[in-house]
């Protein structure tokens, strides 16, 4: 029996693939791997093998076939893993807090310019 997060995972994809005209029982490799790539924008890894696992065991008690072994969702699997650790890596080398308010302080230090200051080259007075 599906538990309260595998049953919504369920729904949801029942949901995608009926806004699509697909089926989702028994759900073809193509289908599945086409809703872990559109899943992705918005959720981690580990969700999404979680909705992968909930896809799974609807498959299971069903008693169809399951698409988990399919070169094509593995492939995808693959990929995303590649892309979230690509931007993993991109991200670790900018990060915010290498350019501290004491940085740009020390970089650049600020003049006082009005009426009451004096440029460095212009004597006073005669």
């Amino acid at each position: 029996m599906l538990d309260r997060g595998e049953h919504k995972a369920w729904g949801e994809f029942k949901d995608w693939c009926r806004a699509r005209r697909l089926r989702a029982l028994p759900a073809h490799p193509w289908t599945v791997a086409a809703y872990l790539r559109w899943c992705a924008a918005t959720r981690r890894l580990p969700a999404l093998e979680k909705r992968l696992g909930s896809i799974l065991r609807a498959h299971l008690m069903a008693c169809q076939p399951s698409p988990d072994r399919h070169p094509v969702i593995l492939r995808t699997l693959r990929l995303l893993e590649s892309q979230r650790r690509h931007q993993e890596r991109r991200t670790s080398l900018f990060r915010a807090d290498d350019f501290t308010r004491s940085d740009r302080k020390a970089a650049a230090p600020k003049r006082r310019h009005g009426l009451g200051s004096t440029p460095p080259l212009v004597r006073k007075g005669p």
